[in-house]
Order: C-alpha cells, then structure tokens, then sequence
C-alpha cells in the first residue's frame, strides 16, 4: 500500500504494519508531502510501484 502524508487514509498504514509482522505480502510506503492524489509527487508513487512489479 502507498499513501501520501496528507491522505486521509494514511492512518491505515499501521493496520499494515501490524500485518507485515506476521509475514504476510503486505507492506506500506508513505510519500511525504504528498495526497491523496500524490499530486507533485506522481513520480515518487510511480517508482514505488516499478520497484514492486520489478522485484524478484
């Protein structure tokens, strides 16, 4: 999961945490300074998601 700083549903990201203790494919990123719609920040969101389809 990806969220921004200023997202509303950044509060999540600790649901998502919990769940990477557990070992599951779950993980989050959050993207500072960034919305909902990571405006001014569509590239660091983009990057984020290549390293995921990338990853081996």
């Amino acid at each position: 999961m990806v969220f921004g700083q200023y997202d509303p549903s950044v509060d999540y990201s600790d649901l998502i945490e919990r769940l990477e203790v557990l070992e599951t494919d779950c993980s989050s990123q959050i993207i500072s300074k960034a919305d909902h719609n990571f405006k001014g920040k569509l590239d660091t969101f983009k990057k984020l998601v290549m390293q995921f389809v990338l990853e081996d």
